[in-house]
């Protein structure tokens, strides 16, 4: 992560766990250097670009999350057992983007405290 909040990540892909989106990737490619990746949130169905400004970032083993200024928080990666928090039913869901999760609004507000 940089100063500037920005996500950087590299190794293998598997999972989509490190938030790399992009269309002419396949499942499992590795990056040997940093690349850096971009917040996304639904908007009309669709997934645009947010604001990167993340101050936190918390990995696990096959999946990541991060916190941005404003509380708000992304997850991307492994799917199962509901480890990023977000329905992932769909197989084409959009579990390799780092997407803004929808939380309710007493949750964001606390996470704002850290």
């Amino acid at each position: 992560m940089s100063a500037k909040g920005n996500v950087y990540a590299f190794g293998q892909n598997k999972y989509g766990k490190l938030g790399i989106h992009r269309h002419n990737t396949r499942e499992g490619d590795a990056y040997k250097v940093p690349v850096k990746i971009s917040m996304y949130k639904m908007q009309g169905g669709e997934a645009v670009k947010a604001k990167n400004d993340i101050v936190s970032v918390c990995a696990g083993f096959n999946h990541s999350l991060a916190q941005s200024k404003t509380g708000k928080l992304y997850s991307w990666g492994y799917k199962g057992k509901g480890l990023l928090g977000r329905k992932c039913d769909d197989a084409n869901a959009l579990y390799n983007t780092p997407l803004n999760l929808e939380l309710m609004p007493t949750l964001q507000t606390g996470l704002t405290q850290f």
